[in-house]
């Protein structure tokens, strides 16, 4: 038998090849079908995170997007560096998050800040 060549190929070599042909295929096969599966847990596991998030609450969960909530206050001396690093942290993920920043509010605090700042 002749290959495109001219060259006369090997029957055995022949059957190896397929043989090596067939066994990729089936692991390809095996590969995407686990892929799948896990692609379909990921799924599930999602649509229960949405189920736990609280009714009724003020923010809604982003079903398309993580939700990370990020709570500071004003007089901590690590809010500041909180939100340098959440920034590039952002600076990284852009769109793949929705970030909503919680600060603590009491006017009597608030007050207080401006009288030490003025």
């Amino acid at each position: 038998m002749r290959n495109s060549r001219g060259t006369r190929s090997n029957p055995a070599r022949l059957k190896v090849n397929l043989r090596e042909a067939a066994l990729w295929t089936a692991g390809l096969l095996v590969a995407v079908a686990a892929f799948t599966m896990w692609a379909a847990r990921e799924e599930q596991k999602a649509s229960a995170k949405s189920r736990n998030w609280p009714e009724g609450a003020p923010l809604t969960l982003d079903p398309a997007r993580l939700t990370l909530l990020v709570f500071v206050h004003p007089q901590c001396r690590g809010t500041e560096a909180t939100l340098q690093t959440l920034a590039r942290v952002m600076e990284r993920c852009a769109g793949h998050a929705n970030v909503t920043i919680m600060m603590y509010e009491d006017p009597a605090l608030l007050a207080t800040i401006t009288e030490v700042n003025a």
